[in-house]
């Protein structure tokens, strides 16, 4: 019997570690699967409250997301030069994100990936450290924390992590704001190495 116990408890726990199912429970769980969540990971009602907010905003995007896919691969299959250079189409980019992955693409950043990234966050992520030598104003760090949204610079990303509920213009204005201090890089970002964008541009080949 205590055998058994264990086993259950390990194949729990194994749920209770698993992102995917976390993410499922945090859009549409119920009380007491979240409780479970809480109790295991130690999270406050309100990180338990923040999580779902945004587990539900992303699961929104997303079936927007796959809408216009679907419709942009059925009548406008040709990629611009922008969406060759990216390797994907505009539609495959969340949008609260995707007017400034292009401006900042336009400015040298080579971008791979974008949006969601944890449970409270958006990310964009870059294929080298452009951003090494990089430092937001001291001023927009504070002006941020203070509407609850702490900047996470790395030498190849740019974290958002949210300590409140915004909907997606929100978070689409908290972007254009950030990338008005990312400096130009003096010329457009090379074209993505990415194995999935190489197999876009390839694929685009047969649209000639």
């Amino acid at each position: 019997m205590l055998r058994e116990k264990i086993q259950f408890n390990n194949i729990v726990n194994q749920d209770l570690n698993n992102e995917d199912y976390l993410r499922k429970v945090f859009e549409s769980g119920t009380n007491e699967e979240l409780k479970k969540i809480a109790d295991y990971h130690n999270l406050s009602p309100e990180q338990i409250k923040i999580f779902s907010h945004f587990a539900k905003l992303r699961r929104g995007l997303i079936i927007e997301m796959q809408a216009a896919q679907k419709e942009r691969a059925a009548n406008n299959p040709i990629a611009t030069d922008a969406e060759l250079n990216m390797g994907a189409y505009q539609e495959n980019i969340e949008p609260q994100v995707r007017e400034v992955v292009s401006k900042l693409r336009k400015k040298g950043y080579a971008t791979y990936e974008s949006g969601f990234g944890g449970f409270d966050s958006q990310v964009i992520s870059f294929e080298n450290n452009c951003l090494e030598n990089f430092q937001i104003p001291k001023q927009v760090i504070d002006k941020f924390k203070d509407q609850g949204v702490i900047i996470e610079i790395k030498s190849n990303s740019i974290k958002l992590i949210f300590k409140n509920e915004f909907n997606q213009p929100e978070i689409y204005n908290f972007w254009q704001e950030l990338e008005n201090y990312l400096p130009d890089l003096g010329e457009p970002a090379q074209p993505c190495q990415l194995r999935q964008a190489v197999l876009f541009r390839e694929k685009q080949k047969s649209f000639e």
